[in-house]
């Protein structure tokens, strides 16, 4: 499983979810969301270093 290939699955719902944000950084990926309120971001994981993390944590997110 690559990186690539998760994101290609979960395209549609990242897509229709305006206030989420994966990033990639030199170490692995983090997922951040948008505050209205605080204008601001706050992230809902640790640094996620494996296509397989990114899946079992967008999985529950996406509830899929």
């Amino acid at each position: 499983m690559e990186y690539s290939e998760v994101l290609s699955y979960f395209k549609n719902d990242i897509r229709n979810n305006p206030d989420i944000e994966i990033i990639l950084l030199k170490h692995g990926y983090m997922i951040f969301y948008w505050d209205d309120v605080e204008h601001s971001y706050y992230h809902i994981s640790e640094l996620i270093q494996s296509p397989e993390k990114l899946y079992e944590i967008l999985n529950k997110e996406f509830e899929k």
